[in-house]
């Protein structure tokens, strides 16, 4: 399969240059920058990720690699951990981090590692991907 790798190479480069701003700009004093920025390292990491998983399922000579699904199950858990900081930056935003507590906050993150859980056993349960008998993705 052939990967359109552009728009990851343009993510790379978005984010990075808000990485930038970030830190010169905005600082990252508040708790809510913190998170925001945490997001835009973790979107920078989920681009470079999904090229490198690109590159390895586009060439056959990876096709029975460990490697492949290693940078694979990283992209998805750097995705769904996207999801998870995008909740907790709404959550600081609206200063709801004091009435919830620590308490609250780790029931958030519960379905977190449940779902991260899943995507690192995945080659035992294939309950995420499946692969035909060629070890082809479908």
């Amino acid at each position: 399969m052939i990967y359109n790798i552009y728009p990851d190479a343009i993510a790379v480069v978005i984010s990075f240059i808000a990485i930038i701003y970030m830190l010169l700009k905005k600082g990252v004093g508040k708790t809510s920058n913190k998170v925001f920025l945490i997001l835009l390292v973790c979107c920078f990491l989920a681009s470079v990720t999904d090229i490198i998983s690109a590159i390895y399922d586009s060439d056959i000579k990876y096709l029975y690699s460990p490697a492949k699904d290693f940078w694979n199950y990283i992209f998805l858990s750097i995705h769904i951990t996207m999801a998870f900081l995008a909740l907790l930056y709404v959550i600081s935003m609206l200063n709801l981090t004091q009435k919830y507590g620590k308490t609250g906050i780790f029931i958030i993150v519960l379905p977190l590692l449940f779902c991260i859980g899943l995507i690192f056993t995945d080659p035992l349960h294939r309950l995420i991907t499946s692969q035909s008998e060629e070890k082809i993705y479908e």
